[in-house]
């Protein structure tokens, strides 16, 4: 071999080895083909029962503290009329 293709073929050599080992780790063994309505990747892991009583903690005392300011109304029956008017008109 001549000593110019030699340089070439290690530069490949080198550039296919930077490439490689540029990959990073967690995009190893991902899912690239997809299945509509299939969900393809990893299980999740469980939620413990405490950190599940940890959550619907966290979510009472925000919506406690949220009180009326929510926006919403937790009856079915209609709003009182006029408020959807103001509501509409304090959004401008």
């Amino acid at each position: 071999m001549r000593p110019g293709n030699c340089i070439v073929m290690l530069g490949c050599v080198v550039a296919a080895g930077v490439l490689l080992g540029a990959c990073r780790e967690n995009e190893q063994d991902r899912v690239l083909l997809y299945q509509k309505g299939n969900y393809l990747g990893k299980p999740h892991t469980a939620v413990s029962e405490g950190t599940l009583r940890a959550l619907s903690a966290e979510i009472q005392r925000q919506n406690e503290r949220a009180g009326s300011a929510g926006g919403s109304y937790v009856s079915s029956a209609p709003p009182p009329e006029g408020v959807l008017r103001q509501r509409a008109r304090r959004q401008d």
